[in-house]
């Protein structure tokens, strides 16, 4: 391994960064700079007033991010959604109203059954056999027109391809896409194997061979990320490239007290739509499983396997992402031979359901 974490924590780090736009019109091009944001109290309602540092020097609207009055501190908008985004964006095209369809999608994922699967709309649900045993669904998404590129989008440890579907939407215009719920997740049986690392990676990759593709693009959140890393030094000759959004796991972590104790400060700084997704996802999981699940994401080290990914990579991490730290994330694009970093404004640990506008674009860059 390249030096320690500890040596890999410069203020300005040299990793090439892609540029973000941010929802306020204004582009970043400097993900590795913070935004900073003092908190205070406005009519009862807890408000953060975000100031962005970057080289223009411009300043964000003040912005709520959690209470009941959500919204512009000036009060001539509302984000609409209840107990505010951490940076009180507006859902587009829906200013001062509820994100209903974003509701009316999770509460249709969270209630779906195997016999009656639900897939957003130009979605469909296939089934496909893995590499070991059995059968598992993966959602697929064809572009309207011939797509020259195929993505594959790998969920986290303790949750299915559900909590993907918005990312896999915003891309599925210039990508096809494909979104497993791997063995053991979501409405695919688990295998009588068991589910390794290496299985996870190639039932993955299996994947793609629903959207007839020969080469693909691996997309990994999370214990995704690992999968991704893996996937990509098992096959090379079919992943191109990989993208990790918010990668585990980092080092100075590798227990459940800690991973606990950093996903409860990522909470506020995630959106709330979210959570019967999770709920019905560790439902179909079962406890049992998913601590077994944890112990194999726990015990892997995915810095030892990072200077074999050739593939051109790129890790992307929502800027209140505690679970995967600034410092972290940076090492491991350091590690990769050929990797670059880029951070989405005001995002926690799952950037791709809050803001997959924003994830979307990072990753069209990269890919295009």
């Amino acid at each position: 391994m390249r030096g320690s974490l500890q040596d890999t924590m410069p203020a300005s780090p040299a990793i090439r960064a892609a540029p973000v736009r941010l929802h306020v019109g204004r582009t970043c091009a400097a993900p590795d700079k913070d935004v900073a944001f003092r908190l205070r109290r406005v009519d009862g309602c807890r408000r953060s007033a975000a100031t962005s540092t970057h080289n223009q020097g411009s300043s964000l609207p003040r912005l709520s991010i959690t209470g009941r009055c959500f919204g512009f501190l000036n009060g001539k908008a509302s984000c609409g959604y209840p107990g505010g985004m951490s940076d009180g964006r507006q859902p587009a095209n829906r200013q001062g109203s509820l994100p209903g369809g974003l509701w009316r999608q999770a509460r249709r994922l969270a209630l779906e059954t195997r016999r009656r699967p639900w897939d957003p709309a130009g979605m469909e649900t296939r089934w496909t056999s893995g590499p070991q045993d059995g059968a598992f669904r993966v959602r697929v998404c064809h572009p309207a027109k011939t797509a020259e590129r195929a993505i594959v989008l790998i969920h986290g440890v303790i949750v299915s391809g559900r909590y993907l579907t918005p990312l896999g939407a915003a891309l599925s215009r210039d990508f096809a896409v494909a979104i497993p719920d791997l063995p053991g997740y979501g409405l695919s049986r688990a295998a009588v194997s068991g589910q390794t690392l290496p299985e996870l990676a190639d039932a993955a990759v299996a994947s793609a061979a629903l959207l007839g593709a020969d080469r693909v693009s691996l997309v990994g959140n999370s214990f995704g990320a690992q999968i991704a890393i893996e996937a990509a030094v098992r096959h090379p000759e079919t992943v191109e490239r990989i993208a990790l959004i918010g990668p585990t796991t980092d080092p100075r972590a590798r227990s459940l007290s800690r991973q606990y104790l950093r996903w409860q400060r990522c909470g506020p700084h995630e959106h709330p739509y979210v959570l019967p997704v999770m709920a019905r996802d560790l439902l179909d999981v079962g406890p049992l499983q998913a601590t077994r699940l944890l112990g194999v994401m726990l015990r892997d080290s995915p810095e030892d396997r990072l200077p074999a990914v050739r593939q051109p990579a790129l890790v992307i991490r929502g800027q209140h992402d505690h679970v995967a730290p600034a410092d972290w994330a940076r090492y491991v694009a350091r590690l990769l031979p050929d990797g670059r970093m880029t951070e989405i404004p005001s995002q926690g640990h799952m950037p791709h359901w809050s803001d997959a506008a924003a994830v979307a674009s990072a990753l069209r860059a990269f890919l295009s």
